[in-house]
């Protein structure tokens, strides 16, 4: 009996051991893609991976560093229109929530060309205020490990249960993630804040991650996901408290599997439930962004934000600036069509105008009329498209389009 007894716990010995290879090959040769997951070269800038397939893809990630979401998210949505990223991140400490990390994807057959697209991205971004720090070197490396390990000497495995264990140096990490299903009725600009400060007063550790991909459509979507990060393997209940709290399911916690332990690492989005950013663009905006119900006060924030990035203006009357001698900027609640006309026969000729319309209703009835939306060098906003407009769109030198506006369009307008 106790040689039985011994056969079977040799035999089941190396049962575990067998898993643990598996593990451990899986883990550092990657099935999608065939990337050596801590097999990777560092440049300057940017971090770079080498497939060992046939495709041969190469796939760099560059890291930024930032205290808000705009103008850095309108710019970047406009690199994933424009292919030159295939995906980014922000990731966001529970204890750090005034951070936000950028975690940027090239994918491209070609270094050279992932560079290329870098550098426009860095030229685009570099005066960007608030300042934007592109992440070098130690500095960039180090961001990019944190979140599995402070060093290369780790093991992972997969417990019986919805979540990973990292051991780095011999203490062990316990990893769950959790789905953000995000309500429509919270696409406010503090749901973030809120989350994390609730996350942050149940004690919890770990990363809010939020992943923005192009779809086939051309539409922006995003996923959350919530990392949690504890030293201990007791039973938690982190899911039924928040839903519990809120009333309603925000968490649904994921099942973590070996294969997708890159996802970590890389950023990836987790999530099955995908949100199209303009249906919820609301969650991004600053919150000490701008008073739009206070045409003076709104008027001060937006002339600070212009000399905080170093464009000239000059201030015409309470409605009217006049920005880097370029572009005419009137701002009103409500907007009389013969002053449009006034407007449009004194600078058409000779400026890009823009329209921020703070009454939605003005807003939606001008946004009617067709020949205004045929004028070539015309922007009309209201808030919501104004806070998606970026501080660099007024450093621009234009190219005014048929600049002589048709006398006709004009008595047009002035009927309506």
């Amino acid at each position: 009996i106790i040689e039985k007894i011994t056969l079977i716990t040799s035999i089941i010995k190396f049962q575990i051991i067998g898993i643990f290879i598996i593990i451990l090959i899986k883990f550092y040769e990657m099935v999608k893609g065939k990337f050596k997951l801590l097999s990777y070269i560092l440049d300057e800038s940017l971090i770079f991976y080498k497939s060992l397939n046939r495709r041969k893809k190469i796939v760099a990630f560059s890291i930024l560093e930032t205290e808000n979401f705009f103008p850095l998210i309108t710019i970047l949505n406009e690199f994933l229109y424009q292919r030159l990223i295939y995906y980014y991140s922000i990731q966001i400490n529970v204890n750090e929530k005034n951070k936000k990390i950028f975690f940027i994807n090239f994918e491209d057959k070609k270094k050279d060309e992932i560079l290329r697209f870098f550098n426009i991205i860095h030229q685009k971004l570099i005066n960007i205020r608030p300042k934007i720090i592109f992440l070098s070197k130690d500095h960039l490396e180090n961001t990019f490990l944190k979140i599995i390990s402070k060093n290369l000497n780790l093991d992972i495995n997969i417990l019986n249960k919805p979540e990973l264990m990292i051991k780095d140096n011999g203490i062990s990490t316990y990893v769950e993630i959790y789905d953000l299903i995000i309500n429509v009725n919270e696409n406010k600009r503090t749901f973030f804040h809120d989350i994390l400060h609730l996350l942050k007063n149940l004690n919890r550790q770990g990363y809010l991650i939020i992943n923005f991909k192009r779809d086939s459509i051309y539409k922006i979507n995003f996923s959350c996901h919530f990392i949690d990060m504890r030293k201990d393997n007791k039973p938690e209940h982190l899911e039924a408290e928040i839903n519990k709290f809120l009333g309603y399911e925000l968490l649904k916690k994921k099942k973590i599997g070996i294969s997708k332990f890159h996802f970590l690492l890389w950023r990836l989005g987790f999530s099955n439930h995908m949100f199209m950013f303009n249906n919820f663009s609301g969650l991004f905006t600053n919150k000490n962004y701008y008073n739009f119900k206070d045409l003076s006060r709104f008027n001060t924030q937006f002339e600070h934000r212009l000399l905080k990035s170093n464009l000239k203006l000059k201030r015409i009357n309470q409605n009217l600036l006049f920005i880097e001698q370029r572009y005419i900027f009137y701002t009103s609640q409500n907007l009389e069509y013969k002053l449009i006309l006034k407007i449009l026969k004194k600078y058409y000729s000779k400026y890009f105008i823009c329209f921020l319309i703070l009454n939605k209703n003005t807003y939606d009835n001008l946004r009617k009329i067709e020949e205004i939306n045929l004028l070539n060098n015309v922007k009309l906003m209201d808030p919501i498209k104004f806070l998606k407009l970026s501080i660099d769109f007024f450093r621009n030198n234009i190219f005014l389009k048929n600049p002589q506006i048709d006398s006709n369009v004009l008595s047009r307008v002035v009927r309506m």
